[in-house]
């Protein structure tokens, strides 16, 4: 199962300081080093906490893949596309780059969405949605002819009982089925951290799992390479004990 490490929680503590420290460049740079999989970042063009100069020298530095989330407005199809990106992950189109991520609500978005799809399958840009694990939501992602979903984890993260938890666990679990049976690339992400991933590494048709907060917490403490390798660690043994 492949680590993306999510860049924006350190663009984020950049933005609380003038000194432009801590550098988003850097830490994918050592994160990559360290055997992060995927570079992920959110990114609004007319954002302000991840810049373009930014995107650029990931892309410069970086030789895993760099997926850029964005929002899924037609019209920043174009500066996507010119930082070459592995990949796509679309989020609501009013998403403004600083905000909290949330899914994508196809029933509201939906036509909106095809036509950004399309774009960036022109471009050849393989296209995942943030969606929440709704059945429904993976069909009409499988209408769009994506390449992937990213599952929101955010009712598992945010379970206050075991009971609420393992309901959670099993509609993502219901979800990925769905999904591999379109045989779209499925992922998870939102609120994973140290104490509650395995579960969710240890479900079936799982291939990637996307990390910000916790890694960047851990680092403070441990630096990131060790952050980083206790995430992976964490992984495999819930793999391995599956």
């Amino acid at each position: 199962m492949r680590l993306g490490f999510y860049l924006n929680p350190i663009a984020r503590l950049r933005g609380s300081y003038d000194e432009g420290e801590p550098d988003p460049v850097l830490f994918a740079s050592i994160a990559e080093i360290a055997g992060v999989d995927i570079i992920l970042i959110g990114w609004n063009p007319t954002g302000r906490i991840v810049t373009e100069r930014d995107v650029k020298i990931i892309r410069e530095l970086v030789k895993n893949d760099m997926v850029l989330v964005v929002p899924g407005v037609h019209d920043h199809i174009e500066p996507v596309v010119r930082n070459h990106p592995n990949g796509v992950i679309l989020l609501p189109t009013d998403w403004d780059g600083v905000q909290p991520v949330t899914p994508v609500q196809f029933q509201y978005e939906g036509d909106q969405l095809k036509d950004t799809i399309s774009g960036y399958k022109s471009a050849g840009i393989p296209v995942s949605v943030f969606i929440d694990p709704d059945i429904s939501n993976v069909r009409s992602c499988a209408r769009s002819q994506v390449a992937g979903v990213v599952f929101d984890c955010a009712n598992y993260s945010n379970a206050r009982t075991d009971e609420e938890a393992e309901a959670a666990l099993k509609g993502l679990e219901n979800a990925a089925m769905a999904a591999d049976k379109f045989g779209l690339v499925i992922s998870f992400a939102h609120g994973l951290h140290y104490r509650n991933i395995g579960p969710v590494a240890a479900l079936p048709f799982g291939e990637e799992l996307y990390v910000g907060k916790s890694i960047v917490s851990r680092a403070l403490v441990n630096g990131l390479d060790r952050a980083i390798n206790d995430m992976k660690t964490t992984i495999f043994r819930s793999k391995l004990n599956n």
